[in-house]
């Protein structure tokens, strides 16, 4: 299994998150509290960049999600990029996928994996409940 790696960088009033390895259940703890401690230091947008992220489950989904909601009660914004095809098909399973719109910003990805970084994503219409089916 492998380990959680968060390394904050600022960029101008933006922070940005690069996360690495695993992001479920097992790693709910240490994704809070880092995030609270980089949350603290910093006022302004928040960037998750999830290229370098190997496993995504629904639990960290729904960590991304609570990230959102708090960005959205503090007026910040909160963004993703570098989702891979595994970390959009759960977002899609939950049915969030839809709801997310692309957002010019970071791109790219230091992965040597073939799978591309999707876009951007802006995370702030997931307030919004999805259509029961």
């Amino acid at each position: 299994m492998s380990e959680l790696t968060i390394s904050p960088l600022r960029i101008g009033s933006r922070l940005v998150l690069r996360v690495g390895g695993r992001l479920g259940y097992e790693q709910a703890r240490v994704w809070r509290r880092e995030l609270d401690r980089c949350w603290r230091g910093s006022a302004g947008s928040i960037t998750v960049d999830l290229s370098d992220i190997s496993y995504l489950d629904s639990a960290g989904a729904a960590l991304l999600i609570t990230a959102s909601h708090r960005a959205r009660r503090e007026a910040r914004g909160f963004h993703l990029t570098g989702l891979r095809t595994q970390a959009r098909h759960v977002f899609r399973l939950i049915g969030f996928l839809p709801c997310l719109p692309p957002h010019a910003g970071l791109g790219g990805s230091s992965n040597q994996s073939t799978d591309p970084p999707g876009p951007t994503l802006q995370l702030e219409l997931l307030a919004r409940t999805p259509a029961k089916v």
